[in-house]
């Protein structure tokens, strides 16, 4: 599943899969607006277009959960992506703290396939 996020300003970002029903991973990734319009349109097929700011497969040692914390830039919007380990799935519980004010936000694609944002 992916999520994004546009800072408002500098600072930074942690984001952690703590509560989710599976094994997680979790990545950051920065996109040009070009990029991410063609996601959001659902006409993405070239993912090495994507700039891999981070990613974690679980926080801790003793623990199947996801965190990372990554600086962020004004202006600038990241795609959070996650995935199951080795296929996994089930419920996604995504928890955030930002040292900034602005919404995180995921598409959800409606019955006629359009694809619209939600923002948290």
């Amino acid at each position: 599943m992916w999520f994004q996020w546009t800072a408002t300003e500098d600072g930074e970002l942690t984001v952690n899969t703590n509560g989710s029903t599976f094994d997680t991973l979790l990545s950051l990734y920065f996109v040009g607006d070009e990029i991410l319009g063609q996601l959001i349109k659902g006409s993405m097929t070239d993912f090495d277009q994507f700039q891999k700011l981070d990613g974690n497969n679980d926080a801790r040692e003793d623990v199947e959960f996801s965190e990372l914390t990554s600086a962020v830039e004004r202006g600038q919007t990241y795609l959070i992506a996650v995935d199951g380990n080795n296929g996994e799935e089930g419920l996604i519980n995504l928890n955030y703290a930002r040292s900034i004010d602005a919404p995180i936000c995921f598409p959800v694609k409606s019955g006629d396939n359009n694809m619209s944002m939600v923002c948290l």
